[in-house]
């Protein structure tokens, strides 16, 4: 599945809100916009972070302090060559590298003095990330889904989750991680071999082992999978095998016990599911569970390749553990994804989607209530996808004609998803063109 491929003939050469232009100057409505950014194409906090990166990068500083780096195992952000086995300064004493708590040369670094940190304690993060242990921004989401796996094994599960598994992980080495049959965490090798996606393993011969695949939904199966190699889970919110529709009401709660009952990491892959529109900063907190790794991309990057790796203090990680793959931090990730959260506090967080999405839940409604081969409407918020009786790939391709981008997330389901600063008459405007488009299919398919 590929929610991002567009033809050669609709090569996208700019992009606001919900309309992109291509280089021919045809406009359509992306109703995937939320995927590259959670604000919409072109969000204004957004390219300002990326241009303001670039200025202070192209120019050799100094880079905001909001965006610097600090190692993990260090209470305050130091200057690489400061050694940190050195006394640090009295209390009282002023710090000349303390954050100034806006964009002033106090609390900047030079761009080769940031490039030189690691590291990413969430003191240097805005809501909701400041509440997560720790925060890495990698250059991907595959990368951000292989270093929780490295983790898990680095780690061997949960620490404190009950005495019980206490007493029992601390006599064992574990390793194993168990996931779905047929996912797809990502691109890397040990990625692939977590999805175990036969399509996209049988060309690369042997696997990386370690692994345990369990069918989807089954909390049964998964429990007998857990032994005593077992380090953690990696599973996804949403039931990408149904399109991305929400689990059952107690799938996700019963994951979370069994990681508790038997001290296993809860990674929790968000690489695909944008952040606020589901009326939440995360999906899985719709379901009222914690996880103790979370994987993030879509929404958070500005389309941009990138994700983060957000590690809570249930996950038991060392400082030092943490800084062993800091190495791999993303300058340009972080600062998008600051904005990004930024942006989404000032226009009144995730709490704000819930008007917007009521009226685009009844319209939606209203418009698939009106043709047969459309069925029901799931998903959460602004993430919303649609049943179809018919080839989901035809409906995908007469909603193109009429100028209307939707996602194909099954041979059966579509995926509309736009982003929450649009407006309920942007939305409206959006189902009035993509009615036409049906209505073209609905004869297309009666005179067949």
């Amino acid at each position: 599945m590929n929610l991002h491929r567009n033809s050669a003939s609709q090569t996208i050469v700019s992009a606001a809100g919900l309309v992109q232009t291509d280089a021919a100057g045809r406009q359509r409505y992306d109703l995937l916009a939320a995927m590259a950014s959670c604000l919409g194409h072109g969000a204004p906090a957004v390219t300002e972070a990326i241009h303001g990166l670039a200025d202070a990068f192209a120019g050799g500083g100094p880079v905001p302090g909001k965006w610097l780096p600090q190692s993990f195992g260090t209470a305050r952000r130091q200057r690489p060559d400061t050694d940190p086995s050195e006394p640090s300064a009295p209390a009282d004493t002023p710090d000349e590298h303390a954050d100034a708590g806006d964009d002033s040369d106090a609390g900047s670094f030079s761009a080769d003095e940031w490039m030189a940190s690691a590291g990413s304690p969430t003191s240097d993060w805005p809501e909701p990330l400041s509440e997560f242990a720790a925060v890495l921004p990698v250059p991907s989401a595959a990368i951000a889904n292989d270093l929780a796996i490295q983790l898990a094994r680095l780690r061997g599960g949960v620490s404190g989750a009950s005495d019980k598994a206490d007493s029992q992980r601390s006599s064992r080495e574990a390793y194993r991680v168990i996931t779905l049959l047929g996912s797809d965490p990502g691109d890397t090798l040990a990625c692939r071999a977590a999805g175990d996606t036969s399509s996209l393993t049988s060309p690369l011969g042997p696997l990386v082992p370690g692994f345990r695949h369990v069918a989807p939904g089954d909390a049964r199966a998964l429990e007998k999978a857990i032994d005593d190699q077992t380090a953690a889970v990696l599973i996804s919110p949403v039931n990408w095998h149904r399109g991305g529709i929400p689990w059952d009401a107690a799938y996700l709660p019963r994951v979370r016990e069994l990681c508790d009952a038997h001290g296993l990491l809860l990674i929790l892959d968000e690489t695909r599911l944008p952040p606020a529109i589901s009326g939440h900063w995360f999906h899985h907190q719709a379901d009222g569970i914690q996880a103790d790794l979370v994987t993030a991309s879509a929404g958070w990057v500005g389309g941009l390749p990138g994700g983060l790796l957000l590690v809570a203090a249930s996950a038991g990680i060392p400082a030092t553990t943490l800084d062993r793959i800091a190495e791999v931090d993303s300058s340009l990730v972080r600062a998008v994804a600051v904005a990004t959260a930024d942006a989404i506090r000032v226009s009144g967080g995730p709490a704000a989607v819930e008007t917007l999405a009521d009226a685009w839940r009844t319209s939606l409604d209203e418009l698939t209530a009106g043709f047969e081969f459309l069925g029901k409407v799931s998903g959460r918020g602004l993430w919303t996808v649609l049943s179809t009786d018919v080839d989901a790939h035809a409906v995908a391709a007469m909603a193109a004609k009429v100028s209307v981008r939707l996602g194909v997330t099954s041979d059966t389901t579509l995926l509309a998803c736009p982003p929450m600063t649009a407006t309920p008459e942007d939305l409206l405007e959006v189902l009035s063109t993509l009615r036409r488009g049906l209505e073209m299919l609905e004869r297309e398919t009666i005179e067949s």
